[in-house]
């Protein structure tokens, strides 16, 4: 193995509890070309996911998100922190080239994985919204630079029980945005059918609906909210004081779920699915205030 994209989490306190950062990395014969932070560092952990490619697919991968308007902000990917989406989905999107993503691995699951993407899906947001970046910043980039991915090399890419497959064929049946609360339903069911299968429906899924319909309403309050025509978010310009409260909400609502999930599931299946038996945050008020603010 030469050349190939790898995501790697390591331990980060956030707020004063325990959780993981992640971040992707990509190489060319053994030698990396570019370390992608996704929002936080870019050194050291433990690989989560390995994809690989050829020497000619490795250059073009690292030219499409050498772009400012694919890499986004501290390797944002153009999603606003805490909003969209932390670490775990930026890190999926870079990802992204063959379709696999840390949550594919049930194995070597960062803590917190698990409730970032009870609250924000696997890619930001619901998969409507990773549709309108791949739309409008990856795939013109991709056809700037020629770049097109042999998928038969890709374990996720055909296999129709993948959560991207299934993320994907619902996608491609949908006539507008919809309901990105019923989106991000939708794919926890699919994620949890995929990885633990005895678990033959989501044990919270009333409970992630109504707090999912909270944090909507709560954004709402700050003026925050998904345009469904064209899957972008309005952001207005955003107090310090509004910021602490976005992210004190977002990880109210991720230990509520986690407490939930906890006494459904029993604490083994918790622990696979979230990485650690301790409850966690997963967004950080320093890297909010660094992000948010304007």
């Amino acid at each position: 193995m030469e050349n190939y994209m790898q995501s790697l989490f390591y331990p980060a306190v956030i707020n004063g509890s325990p959780a993981d950062h992640t971040y992707a990395e990509l190489y060319e014969k053994n030698v990396r070309l570019d370390s992608y932070k996704c929002f936080g560092g870019n050194e050291g952990g433990q690989v989560g996911t390995i994809s690989t490619y050829t020497s000619l697919e490795s250059n073009k991968i690292y030219s499409v998100f050498s772009e400012k308007k694919v890499r986004g902000t501290s390797d944002s990917t153009t999603m606003n922190y805490g909003i969209n989406g932390v670490c775990h989905q930026a890190a999926n999107r870079f990802l992204h080239p063959s379709y696999v993503a840390m949550v594919t691995n049930i194995d070597f699951r960062p803590k917190g994985l698990t409730t970032s993407c009870y609250l924000y899906g696997e890619y930001g947001n619901t998969f409507y919204q990773y549709e309108h970046w791949r739309k409008k910043y990856y795939f013109k980039t991709c056809d700037k630079y020629g770049l097109v991915i042999d998928m038969s090399n890709c374990d996720q890419s055909s296999a129709e029980g993948s959560l991207w497959y299934k993320c994907e064929k619902k996608y491609r049946e949908k006539t507008t945005a919809g309901d990105y609360v019923d989106d991000i339903l939708f794919e926890t069911a699919a994620m949890l059918s995929i990885y633990i299968p005895s678990l033959k429906e989501n044990p919270i899924l009333e409970t992630q609906r109504s707090m999912l319909k909270e944090r909507e309403k709560f954004l709402k309050t700050h003026g925050i909210y998904f345009i469904e025509e064209t899957g972008e978010t309005h952001i207005p310009i955003l107090t310090r004081d509004a910021v602490k409260q976005l992210v004190e909400n977002v990880n109210e609502l991720g230990k509520q779920i986690q407490s939930e999930l906890m006494s459904k599931i029993g604490e083994k299946l918790f622990v696979s699915l979230h990485g650690t038996k301790e409850f966690t945050d997963i967004a950080d008020l320093d890297m909010a205030y660094t992000f948010l603010l304007k």
